[in-house]
């Protein structure tokens, strides 16, 4: 199918269920309306020339089939749900990009990489999320924050968090494959379920800085083969439930800022045989190492009050 010549916009819906297989637009158009071609089951092929400086919202969401699309130079912004649902293998993301948004390639199953230049500084929330089979991912080296459901249930097996990073949203790598995660010393909050049911994950390091941190709840629950976590003083709050099931966990330091172990914390860490707890701790609150069965001794200071059902019956605890 060919659009007329001498359009300079394509209006919004115009071309929607279009049943072309193959859309050439012609030099001189400006902008992509909203939804001008989604919901096509047919579309493979789009040919968008230099001149497009705006591609829409949802312009060519749910288009199933569309494997093959050049986002040409001078498009700033990936509008919130663009390419959602779309067949791409693969992504070119032009130099002229700031913004990739909201949901903006959201369920592209077949995606398997995408290079993303330094030009971006935001990525929103569940741009990539459900991308069942993207493998690899490069970050700009200035992007502020990884938000709310990015890269959640993607096939990433790694990932270097920029040191630009402030901030690591709710759900954001939840269902990875992620085996080792590096949080760089710039990150103040790792935000409610960030990591939760990357169950592949080995390995946390959240490496020391200036700036006090916080783990939000359910951070990195279900991360069943998590054997190690390095983590240092400026963590000043753990939320509950935050390792929970970490089934391969056997030991664990709690550093020294901490002054609460919350409900649930450590809960169901079947393999945990060693639990360091620093006199900096004024309460372990209830759930906190139930169900750690291989715990069968803690020593802990007679200052810390320790709620009922903060560990299992048969473990025995020393007062020191």
């Amino acid at each position: 199918m060919k659009i007329p010549k001498g359009t300079k916009k394509i209006k919004p819906h115009e071309y929607e269920k279009t049943r072309a297989k193959i859309i050439e637009i012609p030099d001189g158009v400006e902008e992509i309306g909203e939804l001008a071609f989604a919901f096509s089951n047919t579309l493979e092929k789009v040919i968008i020339p230099k001149t497009v400086r705006k591609i829409g919202q949802k312009a060519f969401y749910r288009c199933f089939k569309l494997s093959e699309i050049i986002i040409p130079e001078g498009i700033e912004r990936i509008e919130p749900h663009t390419f959602e649902g779309c067949n791409f293998k693969s992504v070119l993301i032009p130099h002229s990009v700031l913004v990739i948004d909201d949901n903006a390639f959201r369920g592209c199953i077949r995606l398997t990489s995408i290079l993303i230049p330094d030009s971006v500084y935001r990525i929103g929330e569940r741009a990539f999320c459900g991308c069942r089979y993207l493998k690899e991912i490069v970050l700009p080296e200035h992007l502020d924050a990884i938000e709310r459901e990015t890269f959640a249930n993607t096939s990433l097996t790694s990932i270097k968090i920029p040191e630009s990073i402030r901030y690591i949203g709710e759900r954001a790598f939840s269902l990875c494959n992620l085996a080792y995660v590096t949080i760089p010393s710039s990150t103040t909050r790792i935000c409610r379920a960030a990591f939760k049911d990357c169950s592949y994950l080995k390995a946390l390091d959240i490496q020391d800085g200036e700036k006090t941190m916080i783990i939000e709840k359910d951070a990195f629950e279900n991360c069943e083969s998590l054997e190690k976590i390095l983590w240092t003083n400026r963590i000043e709050y753990v939320g509950g439930y935050a390792f929970a099931s970490c089934m391969n966990l056997s030991s664990v330091m709690i550093p020294d800022s901490i002054t609460h172990i919350e409900q649930g914390t450590f809960t169901n860490c079947r393999s945990l045989q060693e639990a360091y707890i620093p006199e900096s701790v004024e309460r372990i609150h209830k759930y906190a190492f139930t169900n750690c069965n291989s715990l069968k001794q803690v020593s802990i200071s007679k200052e810390i009050i320790v709620d009922e059902s903060s560990f299992d019956d048969d473990t025995e605890i020393t007062l020191f």
